[in-house]
Order: C-alpha cells, then sequence, then structure tokens
C-alpha cells in the first residue's frame, strides 16, 4: 500500500488536509497533532526498510499515538484503524508478519489497538470512546462477555456511536439475548436511519426478544432526550464557507441551534468530511479557530465561545419556580430590553436592566426552554450576570 492511499484511509477527518500542507490549515497544537497522525501513516504502510521491521514499528506507532493530545483525534485513529484493516488471520501469532507480508499493514493496526486498549481504559476511563476500543478488541478475540461490559460502559459514558450499537447488538445475539439484540439495533437504527446493518439486525431479532431484562443504560433516560441533536450524522463539503453559513447548515442537519456572539472571529470554513457525528464536526471546526461549543442547560442550543472561557449559568443556585416556566422566545436583533419583556409576559418574572444595556441587540432562538437556561444564554453571550434583589422581587441584570 502505497503512503497516499494510507493517508487516505488513516488521516481523519480533520479540516482538509489532503489538498494543501498541514501548516496552511493548522497551527501550533493542531499542526503537531497532525504531524503525528502523519507520521503514523508513513510507519504502519511505508514498504521501506529504513523505517524499521514489525516490533520497532509498532513502538513508533505507540509513541506517535501518545503524542496526540486531542483525545478525539486518538479516538478517530482507533476507529480508522478498525475500519481501513480486518482483521490479521492470526491474531495472536507466534512469529510477527515480515514487511512485504501482504498482511504486515493489518497486523499493525492490530497490535496496536491491542496493546493500547488495556491502557487507554485506565488513562481514559471516563472518556467512552477508550471502553468502546476495548470492547471491539475483546470481541475480536472472543471474550464476549468483557465485550459487552466495555460497550455497556461506553453508552453509560455517552457514547452514541451506531457502529458501537450495532456491535452491541451482535454479541447480544451471540450470546442468545434477542431482547437485547434488538434493542441495541432499534438505537443504531435511530442513530443512523440509513445503515443498513441496523436494518438486518431489526429483521433477524423482531419477535425473538427473551425474557432478559434490558440494562439501564440503553434505556431513555427519563425527562431527557436519548440522542443528542449533535449525535446525529453529518457530511460537510465547504471551501472558504463563512462560520456562520456553516453552523446554519450543520443547524438545518441536526435542529440544534447556535448563538454565535457577533464578537468573535469569522474566519471562513474549509472542510471535507463524510458520515461524522456533529458533535465532532464542530468541535474540528471550532478548535481551529480557538472557539468551543458549549449545551444551555437542558436544550438543543449551544453557544459558541472563546476555548477556554467556562460559561456560568448565575442563576444556578437561585431556587425560583418561575424561572423553570417553559418559554419559546425567537429574537433576531432585538433589543435586550425587548429580549427580557418577553421572558417576563410568558414566566411572571420580573427584571431590571442596567440603562446602559437597554439597546443591546441579541439574537437566539429557544423552543420550549426554561427561562433559566434562556437567561443563562443571554449572558454567556452577553458577558452578563443577574441576581435576584429579595426585597423587590425583581431580577437585576448588570454586567459582572
Amino acid at each position: 500500500m502505497t503512503r497516499s492511499l494510507v493517508l487516505s484511509v488513516l488521516v481523519l477527518p480533520v479540516l482538509c488536509l489532503a489538498q494543501e500542507p498541514p501548516a496552511a490549515v493548522l497551527t501550533g497544537e493542531g499542526y503537531e497533532n497532525a504531524m503525528a497522525v502523519d507520521r503514523m501513516a508513513e510507519l504502519i504502510g511505508s514498504t521501506d526498510a529504513a523505517q524499521g521491521g514489525f516490533e520497532s514499528r509498532l513502538a513508533g506507532l505507540e509513541t506517535e499515538f501518545r503524542a496526540v493530545t486531542d483525545p478525539l483525534l486518538q479516538a478517530r485513529i482507533l476507529q480508522r484503524l478498525r475500519l481501513a484493516y480486518a482483521l490479521p488471520a492470526e491474531l495472536q501469532p507466534a512469529v510477527s508478519p515480515a514487511l512485504g507480508d501482504e498482511s504486515f499493514s493489518g497486523a499493525l493496526a492490530w497490535a496496536l489497538r491491542r496493546r493500547l486498549s488495556s491502557v487507554l481504559t485506565a488513562t481514559h476511563a471516563r472518556d467512552a470512546w477508550a471502553w468502546e476500543e476495548a470492547g471491539h478488541v475483546a470481541c475480536a478475540l472472543k471474550r464476549l462477555q468483557e465485550c459487552l461490559a466495555a460497550f455497556e460502559k461506553a453508552i453509560s459514558l455517552g457514547s452514541r456511536e451506531p457502529e458501537l450499537f450495532i456491535a452491541h447488538a451482535r454479541v447480544s445475539q451471540s450470546l442468545g439475548d434477542h431482547r437485547l439484540a434488538f434493542q441495541a439495533a432499534a438505537i443504531a437504527r435511530r442513530l443512523d436511519p440509513a445503515s443498513k446493518e441496523a436494518r438486518a439486525l431489526l429483521r433477524a431479532e423482531k419477535g425473538k426478544a427473551s425474557a432478559s431484562q434490558v440494562p439501564s443504560v440503553l434505556k431513555k433516560p427519563q425527562g431527557a432526550p436519548q440522542v443528542s441533536a449533535l449525535d446525529t450524522l453529518v457530511s460537510l463539503n465547504v471551501r472558504e464557507a463563512p462560520l456562520t453559513a456553516v453552523l446554519q447548515r450543520l443547524s438545518a442537519t441536526t435542529r440544534a441551534d447556535f448563538i454565535l456572539p457577533e464578537t468573535l472571529p469569522q474566519k471562513n470554513v474549509t472542510a471535507s468530511l463524510t458520515r461524522t457525528p456533529a458533535d465532532a464536526v464542530l468541535r474540528l471546526i471550532l478548535a481551529d479557530r480557538g472557539l468551543s461549543h458549549h449545551k444551555v442547560g437542558a436544550t438543543q442550543t449551544f453557544v459558541i465561545l472563546p476555548a477556554g472561557q467556562v460559561p456560568s449559568d448565575p442563576g444556578k443556585g437561585i431556587e425560583d419556580p418561575l424561572l423553570d416556566k417553559r418559554v419559546s422566545v425567537s429574537l433576531r436583533n432585538a433589543p435586550l430590553e425587548g429580549a427580557l419583556r418577553q421572558v417576563s409576559r410568558r414566566t411572571g418574572l420580573k427584571f431590571r436592566l442596567a440603562p446602559e444595556l437597554k439597546q443591546v441587540a441579541t439574537t437566539f432562538f429557544f423552543k420550549n426552554a426554561s427561562a433559566r437556561d434562556v437567561l443563562a444564554a443571554l449572558c454567556m453571550t452577553k458577558g452578563l450576570t443577574y441576581a435576584k434583589d429579595p426585597a423587590a422581587g425583581v431580577y437585576e441584570v448588570r454586567r459582572p
């Protein structure tokens, strides 16, 4: 396999590295991460003997993987290795393949994944992707109970990868738990309606459900949607597109809403990604611009802020049933005073706005959100805070 072919399957969906030098797209830490991925591609695909034999390349791959500082990128590297290379015929060979053997690259990819699997669940114990990868490795080794336990741990930590639920369904099927298999396949279908594997599993398991109970990690949590809007798989192919236009496209596909403060830099976006979770797309695009996204309460609204800026909810410790009333608000370049008046009419809350803030323009959209979440979004995007005046029963909105 040539180096260019390896790059096409190994390099992750980072911002369009295919047609420009990475330095033209990424700088600083992002550039170093891209270079580590490039070196991994060289080690796993090059037929040049100067790159070393199997064991030295394996050690080099592990070193380069550990040099990647972005956990999301580490997760995507392992996913690409899993999807791009078939498992070798011998999973525990007595002798490593020689350079030039047809199985050389696949055996390297598998050896790296196996070496990392147990380590990652210790160093990334709270990251769903580490447990997901451990589950796939255990499954390949036919350790089905261990595999299922790792998958369920990944789900409990928030993983919503369709591939994970499909694998979960197949393992459950092998263990004879058809109820669990059907449930996992149904979730995979919801996450990826186009999945042929999920549809096939649903057809195969329909009517076979056993009396076994579905683990709580697969059940829909009470009072919250099981699947976040940003779990949706999206494809994006843009060149020098305004960030606002990209966010509008993501919003149309995912049904999420994005609030982008007008003071943030509007650097254009060049990206080429296929069937990637919207959350990963957003993180990759924003990270290169020094930005990050934050979910507002229990809504499907996300605020874009400078990376490192930790959003706070000034009303988090305030106990007031009026703050938990649900409202729908749609504003575009409207004065802040008018926005608070809308919230007041729908909830009964009373506000006192600092005079210099009355004409500050604001744009955001909320549907059936709590007043607490609406106010939190306003404070995040405008750099404001609010506190209750107990004597007057009024919330004062001001700058910190």
